[in-house]
């Protein structure tokens, strides 16, 4: 498959790989978006900033091991989210691709 531009029209025969990617990207915002806040903080700064639990510690004000306990309980909860909303569909969502 090539590289698409951002702003490119998706093609037909490439309909369904955008909507399961819209639906993907849903349901990750959907069960991260749900996350209490101090779990979220520490989700998003693992995750997504790829920082390490010693640098989201200094950063959020707690130590090590309160960020790994946060941690471990966002995962489970985003994957439990996820897990029990495989079948749902999100509403009409466009991805600019």
């Amino acid at each position: 498959m090539e590289n698409i531009a951002v702003g490119e029209t998706v093609s037909r025969s490439e309909q369904p790989l955008k909507r399961k990617l819209e639906r993907s990207s849903y349901q990750v915002r959907v069960a991260v978006g749900g996350l209490p806040f101090v779990a979220r903080e520490v989700f998003v700064l693992s995750e997504y900033e790829r920082l390490k639990p010693i640098e989201i510690a200094t950063i959020v004000g707690t130590d090590v091991e309160t960020v790994t306990a946060r941690l471990q309980s966002a995962r489970q909860r985003v994957r439990n989210t996820l897990t029990s909303g495989l079948n749902r569909d999100p509403p009409d969502v466009e991805l600019r691709v």
